[in-house]
Parts: C-alpha cells; sequence; structure tokens
C-alpha cells in the first residue's frame, strides 16, 4: 500500500470527473489524501471522504473568450490564498509523508511535490504539447504562452500521463500517451442509433458568457438541449438544464450530436458514443483550439471559430459523414492507463 496525495484541478469539471474514475481504482489499494477547489471539490468531496479545499488558478472569460487581464488580476488577487493553501499541503505532507503525488493540472500539490522533492506524476491533457503536434501557424502565440503556462503550473513531474484522443508524432520517454479516460458509466452505455439520430443537440458551455451561440440556435429548426448557464428554462427551442452528471450522461446518451467549446472530457465522450461534435473554443485557450482542429482533421466533426448560424448549420447538414467517420474511431477502455499509474506507484513506494 502507498500513500498518495492527489491534487485536481478546479477549472471546469473535466478534470474532477476523469480523476474521479482513476481515484475510485487507487483508493482500493491505497491511502489517498485529495486536495481540489471549487467546483471539483465539490464534486469529489460527494465521492470521497478525504478531500481538502485549496486556492487554485482560475480562468476568467468575456463572450467565450478567455480575459487575459482579468485572469491575470484576478489570480495575483488570489495570491495569498494560493500561498496559505500551499503552506497547509505542506503541513499535510509533514504528517502524511506520501510516497507520491499525482497532479491533474492542480498548482499546490504540483509544488508540495517540488519542494519536498516527492515524486511527481502529472495526468492530463494539456501537456499533449510535450509531444510533436501540429496545428496553424497562426497560433503560435497562444503555443508559446500554452507553454508557459504549463511550465507554471506543473513544474517538474518525473512522468507525464496524457489522455488524448490523437497521438503526436513524437513522445519523449518521460510522456506515456493514453486513450482518453472514460467513465464507467459512458463505457457501459448502450446507444441506441436510430433515436439518437432523430432527437435534439445537445450544447454544452464551459462559461455562460456566450450569448452569440445562444441566439443563433433560436434560429435555427432544431431542437437544444443547453447546459452550463446555470439555471432551468425553456426558451423557444432552447431546453436549458442545470448541470446534473446523472442526468447529463442520459442527455449525452440520447442526443444526436454535441455542440461544446474545446473541452477534452466531453468530446472524448462524445466520441466513444458516436457522437459528431461542432467544436467552438474559447478564444485565447490553446488547448481548446488544439482538440478542436485534431476534432476536424480527423473528421469527428466541425471546429468553428464563430457560433454564428451558418456554421452550426453546416454541421447539421453534414452529420452523416461525421458518423462515418466515427466508425473508424477507436474506442478503448481505461486499462492502459491504470496500468501505467500502478507501475509508476510501484516505483515511487519502493524508493
Amino acid at each position: 500500500m502507498a500513500r498518495i496525495i492527489y491534487g485536481v484541478c478546479g477549472e471546469g469539471m473535466g478534470h474532477a470527473i476523469r480523476s474521479k474514475l482513476l481515484l475510485d481504482h487507487l483508493s482500493k489499494k491505497h491511502e489517498i489524501k485529495i486536495f481540489s477547489s471549487r467546483g471539483a471539490f465539490s464534486f469529489l468531496s460527494k465521492h470521497f471522504e478525504d478531500v481538502q479545499e485549496v486556492q487554485g488558478l482560475s480562468i476568467a472569460y468575456r463572450n467565450n473568450r478567455v480575459s487575459k487581464i482579468e485572469t491575470v488580476f484576478h489570480n495575483i488577487l488570489n495570491v495569498f490564498g494560493l500561498i496559505r493553501s500551499f503552506r497547509e499541503v505542506k503541513e499535510v505532507m509533514d504528517r502524511f509523508k506520501p510516497d507520491i503525488i499525482i497532479s491533474d493540472y492542480e498548482i499546490i500539490s504540483a509544488y508540495a511535490a517540488l519542494v519536498r522533492r516527492v515524486p511527481l506524476v502529472s495526468v492530463d491533457n494539456q501537456h499533449i504539447i510535450k509531444g510533436k503536434i501540429s496545428f496553424p501557424k497562426k497560433f503560435i502565440r497562444e503555443y508559446i504562452e500554452t507553454v508557459i503556462v504549463n511550465r507554471i503550473n506543473i513544474p517538474a513531474a518525473k512522468h507525464y500521463i496524457v489522455t488524448s484522443f490523437f497521438k503526436p508524432e513524437k513522445i519523449s520517454a518521460k510522456l506515456t500517451v493514453v486513450p482518453p479516460i472514460v467513465r464507467d458509466a459512458v463505457l457501459n452505455t448502450k446507444e441506441n442509433p436510430r433515436k439518437s439520430h432523430n432527437n435534439f443537440i445537445l450544447v454544452y458551455q464551459t462559461s455562460d458568457t456566450n450569448k452569440k451561440l445562444i441566439e443563433s440556435l433560436k434560429r435555427i429548426d432544431r431542437e437544444f438541449v443547453v447546459s452550463g448557464f446555470n439555471k432551468e428554462k425553456k426558451e423557444k427551442n432552447i431546453q436549458f438544464i442545470k448541470f446534473n452528471e446523472k442526468k447529463f450522461l442520459k442527455y449525452l446518451a440520447d442526443c444526436e450530436s454535441i455542440i461544446a467549446n474545446g473541452g477534452f472530457t466531453l468530446i472524448s465522450e462524445a466520441l466513444h458514443l458516436g457522437k459528431p461534435v461542432l467544436s467552438i473554443p474559447v478564444i485565447n485557450q490553446f488547448e481548446q483550439t488544439l482538440n478542436a482542429f485534431y476534432l476536424d482533421k480527423l473528421g469527428y466533426g466541425k471546429y468553428s471559430a464563430h457560433a454564428d448560424k451558418e456554421n452550426i448549420t453546416d454541421f447539421i447538414n453534414n452529420l452523416d459523414g461525421y458518423r462515418d467517420n466515427l466508425r473508424r474511431y477507436n474506442k478503448q477502455d481505461n486499462s492502459l492507463l491504470i496500468r501505467k499509474m500502478d507501475e509508476l506507484i510501484r516505483k515511487a513506494s519502493s524508493l
């Protein structure tokens, strides 16, 4: 049995959802303390006992765009909370004496590992850029900024496990690329093609600032179910729903296709279920742009920079082609990830 500290980023729900799967596995064999922030803390504390809330870095959104100035300003104001959380985590480490720290893009646990010289394993999708990837050259500045942000969040890891639905051309010895983490509820979902191809389109937004998207949806003769605006309301052809994990999974299984930002977890689960995706990534968030670019490149959906009626209609008109391409998508379970994580824990606990 190993002693493990597991840090989970609180920005969005993707980090928490995929971390729960690994935590379910690891908690059966090891002693684990979990640190997380915001929505991820609320989610994980419902499923695990030893979850402690910490401060984390956050992203400010405005009109479906990352506001760099507001993001920097907000995190500067939060610096004392970050320092306090860092001290709390170090105190826990001194008592708990972890064999290994695992971080899903969570900054406090990553720096605590660095200071206390505890082996750190990074598990996320952001570090896919440590491999050789392709992207339009107009995004080179965003790429460089992401490299810097990745280094700030995870300053140094012993190994990087990266989940991805596409493969870089080259990877280093410290990087292991595994298939996307897919929840058991999704792995066990049986799709009804006839039902799903004659139903609604599911829309998910990381923040509620993309007002243009809602106006565009109202001009299209289709039914939409929209999550991410924190309200339960019917407006014309749009049914707004508040996020509920079980209900959202049901909508995900029954919908004919998905419109979302460029968040990795939802795209991955959609592809596993054979659902075409229209990805409208948050501007200035290179990770989402990269996901959308490869989604389009592989023919599994459409990448659009703008949430206008024309782009949405074009996506809907080409659903059959995307579904044909998705038949070649290589669905896999989480066994490769779990084997690699078990291997790294064994090595760390034997030191």
